[in-house]
Formats: structure tokens, C-alpha cells, sequence
């Protein structure tokens, strides 16, 4: 009994994990190469077509499987409707060849767009115009619906499941190499001295793309050189070269594509109390502009499922 008991629970394990295996696998994909598609049938079974030849007065019509087309272009977008009994291939469903036109009395009228009739519909054009308005507006070709068959192998090096990265907090070093203050009749353009952190977040995208986007706010040291031309008190007290200390804060975007990022910020810096009073820094707490560039200064991350099936990731920053 226990044998019997025994064997039934590994079977039920290893039916749930191939089912958990085939629900991981539907979804969403994007081509990322120009591959193979072998049409087939909604059970994934192969499609066979006819040939009619005549020789010397006779006919003969043979039944052979139908050829394979190509993907055509790279971000052709396409769903895995199933797994083949054996795991090893995928039925998929080529999305995304209509195009929507505005008629003169109908309203809007979806048409078939170039490439309709080799990936979405198995027919003619007058077998599409012969379909009810109900199946050409829900895209419901029953058997005219083409279908291919993909190895999953392929579909593992070739595509990318329609997924997004979650949105995550970004976190890192950073540095300008120099300030242009734009204020109207005293603007300067001068490099100086700061160090801080970055803290912000990078905004969720598609997990195919390589450029990400980030909203960074700075928290800096700087060093201020002061002198007899950017203050109004006590230019006398200042030696030739005077550098003192300001916070600066700052904000703006960062784009990174792989590993390289560039960004645009606006900043402010402050001098404490003392030194302001003292000295009367004309450029405090007006705003600056600045670039910054890095490698990598923001970067990291961690693939994981979502609850759903598709796949999601979270991107862990790190400085």
C-alpha cells in the first residue's frame, strides 16, 4: 500500500511540475532574430498541403507537409499558445499584421497589412473578405488562423518574453566636471571640486530594451571658489585663491544604454551661514547646469517570475 501510495505522489509531482513548465512558457514573446517557422496546426500537428503536376495529359495531386517562411524581421512579436506533448516545440500564434483605416461611412475598418496573409491568415483574400465583421474585428479566423510550430530551444536563444522591469531604486557616486551658472549678466562657466551620492529611481521598461532612464536627485560636497568677482562683501579679506566648502544639491535624468550612461542636471549650492554674511557669494542658491557621464555608476540586477507567469526583474542598484 505504501508502494502504491508512493508512486502515486511522484507522479502527481512530476505532472504538476509539467504543467507549472508549460503555464511558465505561455505568454507574450519579441523576436530577436530572423528564425525558421514550420506552419502547423492548432495541435501543433504538421500542416500538409497539395500540389497538383500533369505529365503528359495526367494529373497528380501529392500531400506533403507545408515549407518553413521566415520571421521576417527582427521585433516580430508573437505568443506561445502551448507546448508539444514531448516539451521539445511550442505552438505559437504570429501577432500584430492589421492595420485599422478610417472609412467614409463605416467608421474605423480593420484591413490586413503586408505580410496578413503569410503570418496571421492560412486563405485568400476573398476567403478574409467572406468572414463575418464579428471574426475580422476580434481577429477570429477559426481554421484560417495560421499557426507555427518553434523549437523551445529557439525560442530560448532567439526571443524575449513581453516583460517589464519593475521600477527600482538607483543608488550610486556622483560627480560633474564643471557648472555653467546661466544668471543674466554674470554667467560663469568654471569646473570645480564635488563629491556625493546619488539617490533615485529607475523607471520600469521593457526587458528587451538596453537603454534604461533615471530620475536622480544629488547630494554633494563642493568646493566654491570665492574671489572679487563673484562677491560683494569683504573683497579685501579674500587671497588670491579662496576655496570654501557648500553643500549642493541637485537633480535630473540618466540615461544608460548597457553600460554607459550620460545625464543632465540642474543644481543649487549653499554656503553656510557664516561665509554668506561674510562675503556675499552672489551665486548662492541659484541654480546651475551640468552633464555627468559614468560607467556603470548605476547598475546591477536580478531576474525573478512574476506571480503570473511573465517574467519580471527587478533591478538591484548598486554604488
Amino acid at each position: 500500500m505504501k508502494t502504491v501510495i508512493t508512486s502515486l505522489m511522484i507522479i502527481a509531482v512530476i505532472s504538476c511540475y509539467g504543467q507549472s513548465n508549460e503555464i511558465s512558457r505561455l505568454g507574450l514573446y519579441r523576436w530577436t532574430q530572423v528564425v525558421f517557422l514550420q506552419p502547423c496546426n492548432v495541435d501543433g500537428s504538421d500542416l500538409m498541403v497539395s500540389t497538383t503536376t500533369t505529365t503528359d495529359g495526367k494529373t497528380t495531386t501529392t500531400i506533403i507537409k507545408s515549407n518553413e517562411i521566415t520571421s521576417k524581421y527582427v521585433g516580430q512579436e508573437f505568443r506561445v499558445l502551448k507546448v508539444t506533448g514531448d516539451g521539445a516545440f511550442a505552438v505559437i500564434q504570429i501577432l500584430g499584421y492589421t492595420r485599422v483605416k478610417v472609412g467614409d461611412t463605416l467608421g474605423k475598418i480593420i484591413e490586413p497589412a503586408p505580410g496578413f496573409y503569410d503570418f496571421n491568415f492560412r486563405g485568400t483574400s476573398k476567403e478574409y473578405e467572406a468572414l463575418s465583421a464579428w471574426e475580422i474585428n476580434s481577429g477570429s479566423y477559426g481554421s484560417h488562423q495560421a499557426y507555427f510550430k518553434v523549437s523551445l530551444n529557439i525560442i530560448d536563444a532567439c526571443a524575449h518574453k513581453k516583460a517589464r522591469t519593475k521600477s527600482s531604486l538607483a543608488v550610486g557616486v556622483i560627480t560633474f566636471p564643471f557648472k555653467f551658472r546661466p544668471q543674466k549678466g554674470m554667467q560663469d562657466f568654471s569646473g570645480a571640486f564635488n563629491f556625493g551620492a546619488g539617490l533615485g529611481v529607475t523607471v520600469s521598461k521593457k526587458v528587451w530594451r538596453e537603454a534604461s532612464f533615471s530620475i536622480i536627485t544629488g547630494y554633494s560636497i563642493s568646493s566654491i571658489a570665492l574671489d572679487s568677482s563673484n562677491t560683494r562683501k569683504n573683497q579685501d579679506n579674500l587671497m588670491s585663491t579662496n576655496n570654501f566648502a557648500a553643500f549642493s544639491f541637485s537633480a535630473g535624468g540618466l540615461v544608460q544604454y548597457q553600460r554607459v550612461q550620460a545625464g543632465v542636471f540642474i543644481g543649487w549650492d549653499r554656503l553656510n551661514n557664516i561665509n554668506q554674511r561674510q562675503y556675499a557669494w552672489q551665486y548662492q542658491g541659484k541654480p546651475w547646469l551640468s552633464v555627468c557621464f559614468g560607467i556603470a555608476i548605476f547598475s546591477g540586477s536580478k531576474e525573478k517570475n512574476s506571480d503570473d507567469g511573465e517574467t519580471a526583474v527587478t533591478q538591484v542598484k548598486r554604488p
